[in-house]
């Protein structure tokens, strides 16, 4: 079965529209063929920057539309302290699928002209915020240097004592007829 159009102009539309179809499948595996050397290829970063802006401009005309930029926060709750802790995890665009409505997705950075808003991302109760972080190490860091300071002055003594006798054996073997002897529990001359 074939349709003839009765005037060349009937066809116009969908030939137009069958052009931009191929230029954009043609542009679509071109794309896929960059993510590809993105993810392979060992690349110099300005080449990864080329690529990369390539792959976002491709996104943004077909893909993707950003709608805002987003200052993002992410929100914990402290299990040692109690405390609720708010950290600025930086600027962001918010860009919403062109055919699916569902999807969204954020990215670095902050695009000109577009609205902005807060935005926080809930982590729950995390184990230790950074506050107690910072005074766990400041803790386990004096009792370490505590440790070393006990110990330095255990072997001080011990080489104090290992001094002393050996000045002692020296001294007790100077003198004619007297000996050293020694005590495991002390040292002591008999």
């Amino acid at each position: 079965m074939s349709i003839i159009a009765e005037t060349e102009e009937d066809f116009g539309d969908l030939d137009q529209m069958l052009v931009e179809i191929e230029a954009t499948e043609r542009a679509s595996a071109d794309v896929a063929a960059k993510r590809r050397r993105l993810k392979k290829d060992k690349l110099s970063e300005d080449e990864r920057q080329r690529l990369t802006a390539e792959v976002r401009t491709f996104e943004a005309l077909f893909v993707w539309r950003s709608t805002a930029n987003v200052a993002l926060f992410a929100t914990q709750h402290c299990a040692v302290c109690g405390h609720i802790h708010s950290l600025f995890q930086g600027w962001m665009t918010s860009q919403d699928h062109r055919t699916d409505h569902f999807a969204r997705r954020l990215i670095k950075g902050r695009t000109v002209g577009l609205p902005e808003r807060r935005e926080e991302h809930d982590q729950g109760t995390v184990e230790m915020c950074s506050d107690c972080a910072d005074a766990c190490l400041i803790i386990n860091d004096v009792m370490g240097q505590a440790e070393t300071a006990a110990v330095a002055h255990e072997r001080a003594a011990t080489l104090d004592n290992q001094r002393a006798v050996t000045e002692a054996r020296a001294a007790a073997n100077a003198r004619p007829g007297v000996r050293m002897v020694i005590d495991p529990t002390e040292y002591k001359l008999v």
